[in-house]
C-alpha cells in the first residue's frame, strides 16, 4: 500500500511545505489537515523514489530527467487516477518520443527540481 503524503506550495510565501511538518489523520477517505499552510497548491506523493540514490521522493509537479537520453525531461502529473511522466521538451527524436508514460514504467530517472521552486527549468533554462 502506498504511503499517503502531500506537499503544499504556499503561493503567498513562495515556499514548499511537506506533510511531515503538518499533522494529518487519514480515515474513511477523508484527510483532516491541521496545518497552517492549508491554502496553496497541493501535490500528492507518487509512492516512488528516483533512481539517483533512491532518496528523492517523487511528487506531482516534479521535473524529472531520464537517464540515457540527454535532454529528455518530464513533469509528473496525476491523470485519470495514475501518475504520469509528461514529456515537456522536444530534444528527443520524434520517432522515439512518447508524450505520456506511466511513472512506474519509467526507468532510470532522477528528480532535478519542481515547477514552482525551479521555474527556470521550464523558462528557457536547462530545458
Amino acid at each position: 500500500m502506498r504511503e499517503i503524503k502531500f506537499r503544499i506550495w504556499n503561493t503567498e510565501l513562495k515556499r514548499m511545505y511537506y506533510t511531515e511538518k503538518c499533522e494529518y489523520i487519514y480515515y474513511t477517505g477523508i484527510i483532516d489537515l491541521s496545518c497552517e499552510h492549508k491554502k496553496g497548491i497541493w501535490m500528492q506523493f507518487s509512492g516512488l523514489r528516483d533512481n539517483s540514490n533512491n532518496k528523492n521522493e517523487v511528487y506531482e509537479g516534479d521535473i524529472i530527467e531520464q537517464f540515457g537520453w540527454q535532454g529528455e525531461y518530464y513533469i509528473v502529473e496525476f491523470i485519470d487516477c495514475a501518475f504520469y511522466a509528461v514529456l515537456i521538451n522536444n530534444n528527443v527524436p520524434k520517432c522515439l518520443r512518447t508524450k505520456y508514460i506511466k511513472l512506474d514504467e519509467l526507468y532510470d530517472f532522477q528528480v532535478i527540481g519542481n515547477k514552482y521552486d525551479n521555474i527556470e527549468l521550464l523558462e528557457g533554462g536547462k530545458i
